[in-house]
């Protein structure tokens, strides 16, 4: 019951986009329990490294709690953010499968059958459609590698608001009333 009557702020933005430009936005989600689907909780948030700033965050509405929905609602936040601008969007995400089947929508306007979270995809499809004409780059990211990895500048870049944004979601997540 106390999930479903949690509030989708997914369309809620700290600051609003410019019109113009090209922006770096990193997504994730976060789950707690992921091994007992009974117990599980997710949360989800958006930074723009471009600036600097988080974008928005949220836990997520619903019964189903799952790291998969919070990914895709991170991901749906961040479309929903840059629609109807010229903005040059970089999506950062280090859910391959997330990455895979946005990108997937985006080349085809298609969802595959038998896709998991059908209708969160359906908002994903419009969101994009939305950003028509834009540029928009989804790409993945991988998770966990600490600065010490990094091979250059632009690795340790990465590594470091793939960082904070991980850490933003975990925090959303443990910020329950």
């Amino acid at each position: 019951h106390l999930l479903y009557q949690l509030t989708d702020t997914s369309a809620s933005f700290c600051f609003q986009p410019p019109k113009f430009g090209c922006h770096h936005l990193f997504l994730d989600g976060s789950c707690t329990v992921e091994q007992h689907k009974q117990l599980q909780l997710a949360s989800w948030g958006v930074i723009d490294a471009t600036r600097g700033l988080v974008v928005s965050a949220g836990h997520l509405p619903g019964i189903t709690q799952s790291i998969d929905r919070a990914e895709a609602t991170a991901l749906l936040s961040a479309l929903r953010w840059g629609a109807h601008t010229d903005l040059a969007l970089c999506l950062w995400s280090d859910s391959l499968s997330t990455v895979d089947l946005a990108n997937h929508v985006m080349k085809f306007d298609h969802i595959p059958a038998g896709t998991a979270n059908y209708e969160l995809w359906r908002l994903i499809q419009d969101a994009l459609q939305d950003r028509a004409g834009a540029c928009t780059l989804i790409r993945w990211v991988p998770s966990h590698i600490s600065h010490e990895q990094a091979e250059d500048a632009f690795e340790d870049w990465l590594i470091h608001w793939n960082g904070l944004v991980d850490r933003l979601a975990v925090w959303i997540n443990h910020q329950r009333p």
